[in-house]
């Protein structure tokens, strides 16, 4: 076998110093590898055990409880704007001075909004405070918002209800001998019978107005209900036919009678007689007016003919 030259002993030796270094590595790598095989389980525990206490931590710290009520709670999102999110929003929690179970923690900015009747109500909760309910097993539940007036503010708001005490024992009544009846309280005094009501008055018989007694009713009627006012003013014998036409049911021409009273009266002035006899025979046509006895003798006459 040949000797090697000088380079190529020095080639070589260092070929076989870098394998030696490669399998060394190799090894160490191989032993790191199966130390960290065994202990997995032991880190992966640690992790957990890591999560768990910070699990733990969130659940009995009534800051974390109040955070993730605005953080997680669909009505809290819809209704509660960031600014109650954002940092040092809330302050430091104390315990309430009447309830140890009870912590209370200052509001320092947020904003409450809601939507009644088609319009925004905004509230500013600044001020205001959250009750956060410590539980037998130390975590902690959000009970309620108020405003800085004491305003409960949303489904939750207002102060927590107190849990209901145990209900009174029914006490056993026991022996065979029944008890005094209890004496019955005294009701209201029964209320007075109302008085019957008068019956009211039968108003009178209208009287029957023809057309020959037209004008001196009228002119009763004028000095009774008008006087120092003539019969044949327009006032007057307005008030005089919506009577009679109300008498005999005639609402509608009452109620038209100014149309009526025109086709005959065109002017502002008081009846003329000429006026007022065309007038009476419409008033008579219309039903107004009753017939008088010598037309029915007429007609009667005129009949048996």
């Amino acid at each position: 076998m040949r000797k090697l030259n000088h380079k190529e002993v020095l080639t070589e030796g260092f070929g076989s110093f870098m394998k030696k270094v490669g399998a060394g590595i190799g090894a160490a790598t191989r032993e790191v590898g199966k130390q960290l095989a065994k202990d997995a389980p032991a880190l992966v525990g640690a992790a957990k055990g890591i999560a768990g206490i910070a699990k733990d931590i969130n659940a009995t710290d009534p800051l974390k409880a109040a955070q993730k009520y605005f953080t997680d709670d669909d009505y809290a999102r819809e209704h509660y704007k960031d600014d109650i999110r954002a940092r040092n929003a809330l302050g430091r929690p104390t315990q309430d001075p009447n309830n140890k179970n009870i912590f209370i923690i200052p509001i320092n900015q947020g904003t409450y909004v809601d939507e009644k009747g088609g319009k925004e109500e905004v509230m500013d909760l600044a001020g205001g405070e959250i009750k956060i309910l410590q539980s037998a097993d130390n975590t902690y539940q959000f009970t309620s918002v108020t405003s800085r007036d004491g305003k409960a503010i949303g489904p939750a708001g207002g102060p927590p209800k107190p849990a209901p005490g145990p209900e009174a024992p029914t006490p056993d009544p026991g022996g065979d001998e029944p008890g005094p009846e209890p004496t019955p309280e005294p009701g209201p005094p029964p209320l007075p019978e109302p008085e019957p009501e008068a019956e009211p008055e039968a108003e009178p018989e209208a009287e029957k107005v023809t057309e020959v007694s037209f004008t001196p009713k009228l002119k009763e009627f004028t000095a009774e209900k008008h006087r120092g006012k003539q019969h044949n003013d327009q006032i007057v014998v307005k008030d005089f036919v919506k009577g009679l036409a109300q008498a005999k049911g005639k609402t509608t021409f009452v109620n038209n009678y100014n149309r009526e009273a025109g086709k005959y009266k065109k002017d502002r002035k008081p009846w003329s007689n000429r006026e007022l006899d065309e007038f009476i025979t419409r008033l008579k046509r219309a039903g107004v007016l009753s017939e008088s006895q010598k037309n029915l003798l007429k007609h009667l006459h005129m009949l048996s003919s």
